[in-house]
């Protein structure tokens, strides 16, 4: 088999992918696959093409198990993203969002989402994470609520977004 990968456009938003193997040619096993580093290490090649969708919003926002309500103090450097004080007390829900996608049997990829809530498994990065159950794909991300002060003053501060703003950006495999 010719591992060979040319790329055949320079138009990013579809790739043409010969083969599935050729998903993880010049990838790190280690690295998340996105589309903007697909492009950019693997190249792409004519067969297959790749649906971008962008999804605002949310299908379930939940407090994640354990951890609402709980009274957080932030760091100087959290204060300052978050917009509250780092001298008070909050009260404060974790919470996940996520979004539910049939992908019909294709195959999801993950695309750069900064406007997304914090990746589950990195939670210094913008973006989501994804679990499969038969063609059921579900896409996570992290948020926090500040909801009000340790003397009760309502704060309803969202970071890094609200639940109806977040931007989940990923592709389909056709």
């Amino acid at each position: 088999m010719n591992t060979e990968v040319k790329p055949i456009t320079s138009d990013t938003s579809i790739a043409h992918i010969n083969t599935l193997a050729d998903l993880s040619i010049g990838i790190d096993k280690n690295e998340q696959l996105s589309f903007s580093n697909y492009n950019a290490k693997v190249g792409l090649r004519s067969g297959f093409t790749v649906d971008t969708i962008k999804y605002i919003g949310f299908n379930i926002c939940n407090v994640r198990a354990g951890m609402g309500d709980k009274k957080t103090i932030f760091s100087k450097d959290a204060a300052l993203k978050i917009g509250v004080s780092p001298t008070t007390t909050y009260i404060v829900d974790f919470v996940e969002a996520k979004v539910i996608v049939n992908t019909n049997g294709v195959y999801l990829i993950i695309l750069s989402s900064p406007l997304c809530g914090l990746n589950p498994l990195n939670t210094t990065e913008r973006g989501y994470s994804v679990s499969m159950s038969g063609t059921t794909a579900t896409m996570v991300t992290y948020l926090t609520h500040v909801k009000y002060d340790i003397l009760g003053r309502t704060i309803d501060k969202w970071y890094p977004y609200t639940p109806a703003s977040l931007s989940w950006n990923y592709g389909l495999l056709k």
